[in-house]
């Protein structure tokens, strides 16, 4: 080796270690060196030698940082690999790194047990971040049973729900410091095999058959597993396959937020409750069951209703299910800043009719989830590209109660005949959503305080007559509205249930309601420019005007606005 084989700038230091390691290895097998040999190895490693010094001298700045600087870089490093990568640069950084306890507080244990060994040993007493992957060894899971007092999260990944009862085996000690718990099932055999087919079909969320060692499914615990994490705060529980265990294996007291996302094929409808009964500090609940989940509300109590009195914020969404409202009336959130119910349906088989509640079950869903009256409404009817029906009701002091339906399509079989013959026949092009839309608002209890209502619509368009008389039954049962926005709206059905008024109507007598700020946007509002002067002037006729007509768009028309300054207050 020559000083040609390594000229310092070439290579790193570790690179020239290296190189110089290989020559005297091959130099030490030899049976014997010249003299030439000797000299030649012996400028070989004072090159070598120079060279890392003078790469040493190199980084004078960063040896210098100061600590309490020095100490905040792994704190903008995310991952373990820099950090450890990190921590090698010299021994200044890694004797700093080191102290720090709490920078090696997250274990995966599935990297093994030297590893998991290290890490423990680094993180000292500092609350742990453990996740835990299928298919760990239990000797190695067995290693963190001295620990469990320091556990502050657990996350189980595509678990089986056997491998979480093994490690609560396994790990039974007390869990003090466990704020967050995360768990995700998968399926317990291979897709598509014989076996995994057959469990789907006949598993139960009880799994009281005799194979549930062989085939993954937890035998049912005497006590709710986790039962000694008293001061757990956050439970994720998702279900990515087409089993689950059953939900009422959790208990846990302290509980802030509940998130559950689940596509089994059944969920119990008292299971899920009593979870929550159990959880009287919630403060936010998001459950979404997808793929047609059936949520099993039979045995469940008419008159059953859990209060949640501390939640303030509450989403429930199903997809492909039909009992959405009938479960959340049988629970209460008088608290809430934020509700949201949402169901999704196919678009070749539900009508929005399908997809709202029955009026009394509306009734009952207002008056659990709603402690103040409601000031403003904003609805959206849209046609495209999937149809959908969306209400928020705001309250005065700013809460919100969302209702929404959307209607999907199923693009799998596209080139099908069948699937072509389906999608000639839509339903929905032959259905009139607008008495349906309207029993909405004539059905909640706080209709006469509306103030501000926003409708954006797309669909009056294909229904302009029907959404006229819709509107008209509409409008004239409103009090006074301090604003009306029509914002993507097809106008006229809108104009002409005022115009009906008028022509109806004595000019002497308000038949409708006033309204002291009409904003339009972004609509094609340049096709009705008369409608909009007719309807000024008749409201300025009837004793009761605008105070205001706004538009905003791109292309705002002086001149109508110069023409409605007639019969506009300001």
């Amino acid at each position: 080796m020559s000083s040609q084989t390594y000229p310092g700038k070439g290579l790193s230091p570790l690179q020239l270690v290296f190189a110089l390691n290989e020559e005297l290895k091959h130099t030490a097998f030899s049976s014997s060196l010249t003299a030439d040999q000797l000299v030649q190895l012996r400028q070989d490693t004072l090159l070598a030698l120079s060279t890392i010094c003078e790469w040493g001298n190199s980084f004078p700045g960063i040896s210098r940082i100061p600590s309490d600087v020095l100490a905040l870089i792994p704190t903008h490093l995310s991952s373990h690999k820099d950090r450890l990568r990190a921590s090698f640069v010299c021994r200044r950084w890694r004797e700093t790194f080191l102290q720090r306890a709490e920078l090696w507080s997250e274990l995966f244990i599935s990297k093994g047990e030297a590893y998991l060994k290290t890490f423990l040993g680094r993180a000292k007493g500092s609350a742990l971040d453990v996740i835990v992957d299928p298919g760990v060894p239990a000797s190695i899971i067995g290693l963190l049973s001295s620990h469990t007092k320091q556990f502050r999260s657990l996350r189980f990944t595509h678990h089986k729900s056997r491998d979480i009862q093994r490690f609560l085996q396994l790990n039974s000690g007390p869990l003090p410091l466990l704020r967050t718990l995360e768990i995700t099932t998968t399926e317990r055999n291979s897709p598509g095999t014989e076996e995994d087919s057959l469990e789907a079909e006949e598993y139960s969320l009880e799994a009281e058959d005799d194979d549930q060692e062989a085939s993954g499914v937890m035998t049912p615990p005497s006590t709710p597993l986790f039962n000694n994490a008293t001061n757990l705060e956050v439970f994720s529980f998702h279900s990515d396959s087409g089993w689950s265990p059953s939900l009422g294996y959790f208990a846990f007291p302290n509980l802030t937020s509940f998130w559950l996302s689940a596509k089994p094929r059944r969920i119990r409808g008292s299971q899920l409750l009593d979870l929550l009964e159990a959880s009287p500090m919630l403060r936010i609940v998001h459950i979404e069951a997808v793929d047609f989940v059936e949520l099993d509300l039979e045995g469940l109590p008419e008159d059953r209703v859990v209060v949640l009195r501390n939640v303030d914020n509450f989403d429930l969404s199903l997809i492909g299910g039909d009992c959405i409202y009938l479960f959340a009336a049988h629970i209460s959130c008088p608290s809430a800043s934020s509700t949201s119910l949402a169901r999704t349906g196919d678009v070749k088989t539900t009508c929005l009719v399908d997809g709202l509640p029955t009026p009394d079950i509306w009734r009952t869903i207002v008056h659990q989830y709603t402690r103040n009256p409601v000031e403003e409404v904003a609805f959206e009817l849209l046609s495209d590209p999937n149809p959908t029906c969306k209400f928020a009701f705001r309250s005065s002091d700013g809460s919100v109660l969302k209702l929404g339906f959307k209607a999907t399509k199923d693009d799998e079989d596209e080139n099908s005949h069948h699937s072509r013959f389906l999608s000639s026949y839509n339903a929905w092009d032959e259905y009139d959503p607008y008495p349906d839309v309207a029993e909405i608002f004539l059905d909640h209890p706080h209709f006469a305080n509306f103030r501000r209502l926003c409708f954006c619509d797309t669909f009056s368009a294909a229904f302009p007559q029907d959404a006229t008389r819709s509107l008209r039954r509409l409008f004239k049962s409103l009090g006074p509205l301090d604003e009306l926005t029509l914002h993507h709206c097809y106008l006229q059905p809108y104009f002409d249930s005022f115009s009906d008024f008028c022509k109806d109507g004595d000019k002497k007598k308000a038949m409708f309601t006033p309204i002291k700020q009409l904003t339009i946007s972004h609509c094609e509002y340049h096709k009705h420019l008369t409608r909009i002067e007719n309807l000024a002037e008749s409201q300025h006729a009837l004793g009761i005007p605008f105070e205001r007509i706004i538009f905003r768009d791109a292309t705002r028309s002086q001149k109508i606005e110069q023409k409605l300054r007639t019969w506009v207050d300001s």
